[in-house]
């Protein structure tokens, strides 16, 4: 489906944290919008036995998003910029 699409990963890969890539589609042209975490999130999977380690893992995805919802505006400018 053509459009924006915002796709989350869990791991850090050697990009910038937030990058917009074209991707044909068989309709049209997505402009997907990647965004990784900061740094390395503290916990593999939801590890109910280590509490601690699920609270840094919120906090950092809480931290994350308000950067990203932050950095946006300027992301959307430059998905629309993209051919």
């Amino acid at each position: 489906m053509p459009g924006t699409v915002l796709v989350m990963v869990t791991r850090l890969y050697p990009r910038e944290q937030m990058f917009v890539v074209p991707h044909a589609v068989r309709r049209g042209e997505q402009k997907r919008l990647y965004v990784q975490p900061s740094r390395k999130v503290p916990i593999s999977s939801w590890d109910y036995t280590s509490p601690s380690q699920i609270q840094h893992a919120y906090d950092l995805g809480r931290t994350d998003g308000e950067d990203f919802l932050a950095h946006l505006p300027r992301l959307m400018e430059t998905a629309s910029h993209i051919a």
